[in-house]
């Protein structure tokens, strides 16, 4: 902190306090208009020494002050829910708080003069060892995630976000934050792992199945399942983001339908005739159509009964 400079306002004003002080203690009487020097001197020497008492004073309060921000800053650093640690160009740790300890698994006053790489994984090691190499050299802030090493905590993954920036005159050291990120980590892969698992079983569903999504120009297909393949002869594969009016598969009202179901957010199940253009089959089908929130109907086709279907057949001509 940069002292303030006294001003001789600032000197009078201590002066005349001192001079008040002194004559609160002083006892009342008479003026002695043939005062000698020796009076004079010790009148001034007790003006000098109150002065230094407030001084003082001024002094203790100052330091109590300083003492109680200090207090208040060491308790946000130690206290705030992120990790924050001082490294320095080999990624040796100078400081770290309370939060920053817990994150590592590890009693504090150990982790000083440790590596912070040692607590990365080795997986994830080559990726924080970048970020501390363009930390000193870029001198701007960087940031990766990567997970702490099971050994050195109590979780089984953590996940962690760093960002570090380096500062100092030299540059000799750079400030780093570790936001745990476990919680958003293990969310995405459950995220994948669903989705993953949905797509087997959509993949898998006996029936023929297309996923329509709406754009600005119609509707679109957007996936298809392996029975839908097969029954098109995998010719559905170059009809992914075409519209639905080029299918090679001869639905009637395949687009109507399409966009009732979709505007209505209703069901819409349909039995009627088809021929396909690409195995030249034709025959009787089932169609069911769903929404599938925000912006996608799914089609369904089955075959309709075989009573239908021999219904359906025209006679043989003799």
């Amino acid at each position: 902190m940069k002292k303030r400079e006294s001003t001789p306002a600032d000197a009078a004003d201590l002066r005349a306090r001192a001079e008040h002080r002194l004559e609160e203690k002083s006892t009342r009487s008479e003026p002695n208009s043939r005062a000698d020097e020796s009076q004079r001197l010790i009148h001034e020497l007790q003006v000098h020494q109150i002065e230094l008492e407030l001084q003082n004073e001024q002094l203790q309060e100052a330091r109590a002050d300083l003492e109680a921000a200090l207090s208040r800053y060491s308790d946000l650093y130690d206290f705030a829910p992120v990790g924050y640690l001082t490294l320095d160009r080999d990624g040796v740790i100078q400081k770290v708080n309370l939060t920053g300890a817990r994150l590592l698994g590890i009693d504090r006053a150990r982790l000083i003069g440790a590596r912070l790489g040692t607590f990365v994984s080795s997986e994830c090691r080559p990726i924080f060892n970048t970020l501390l190499r363009e930390v000193f050299a870029s001198r701007t802030k960087e940031a990766c995630d990567v997970a702490l090493c099971p050994e050195h905590c109590a979780a089984v993954s953590v996940w962690v976000h760093i960002e570090a920036v380096a500062f100092n005159d030299g540059g000799r050291e750079c400030r780093a934050v570790l936001i745990d990120i476990s919680g958003s980590k293990l969310a995405e892969k459950v995220r994948q792992e669903t989705e993953a698992t949905l797509r087997a079983i959509y993949d898998h569903l006996p029936n023929p199945t297309l996923v329509w999504q709406h754009r600005a120009t119609g509707f679109v297909l957007a996936a298809f399942n392996q029975a839908a393949h097969a029954a098109t002869r995998g010719e559905i594969s170059s009809f992914l983001g075409r519209g639905a009016a080029e299918l090679p598969v001869g639905i009637p009202d395949l687009v109507a339908d399409i966009e009732r179901c979709f505007e209505e957010r209703v069901s819409i199940r349909r039995e009627l005739d088809f021929v396909s253009r690409i195995s030249q089959k034709s025959g009787r089908l089932v169609a069911t159509y769903g929404f599938v929130p925000p912006d996608m109907v799914l089609l369904q086709a089955e075959d309709a009964p075989e009573e239908r279907q021999i219904a359906c057949t025209p006679p043989t001509r003799t």
